[in-house]
């Protein structure tokens, strides 16, 4: 069985390299750690993943919960909104998989909703209030091509 939490990187993982075989680009912020896996320079990557679109950046943290998820890092949170609020072309939010409440899709919380939930004293995030994501709109967007025909490649 897959360790807990490496599914849904894996499958992001996957769709950064078939933007990057078809012409996109995209990649995994990585954090500089040591050998024992403590954090050097300042801390952890400011977000997990950016997708570059030909007209916006799409960046966005990932995460797995079973029933509710919480955007818990603050720091993530506050870079998240940064990028945001300093350009009119960057789509930036949380990336949540309830593997336990719907394991065959994803769900997108754009920072926007997430300010206003916070604001609101809101702290969970759960599937009816988020979007459901769609990895091939992503593909699409992010290459200039068109993957609908290519059943399964985008597939959770």
């Amino acid at each position: 069985m897959m360790q807990r939490g490496k599914r849904l990187e894996q499958y992001i993982n996957y769709l950064v390299q078939v933007v990057n075989t078809w012409g996109g680009h995209a990649h995994k912020n990585n954090s500089l750690r040591t050998f024992e896996g403590i954090n050097i320079a300042g801390g952890g990557e400011p977000w997990d993943y950016e997708f570059f679109e030909h007209d916006k950046i799409f960046c966005f943290d990932a995460k797995e919960c079973g029933f509710l998820s919480s955007p818990s890092n603050k720091n993530q949170f506050g870079n998240l909104s940064a990028v945001n609020n300093s350009c009119g072309y960057a789509l930036c939010g949380f990336l949540v998989w309830f593997w336990k409440l719907d394991a065959k899709n994803l769900y997108f919380f754009p920072i926007q909703k997430i300010k206003f939930l916070l604001n609101n004293n809101e702290y969970r995030l759960t599937p009816d209030i988020g979007n459901l994501f769609k990895p091939i709109d992503l593909l699409n967007r992010c290459t200039k091509k068109s993957f609908n025909l290519c059943p399964g490649i985008a597939d959770f």
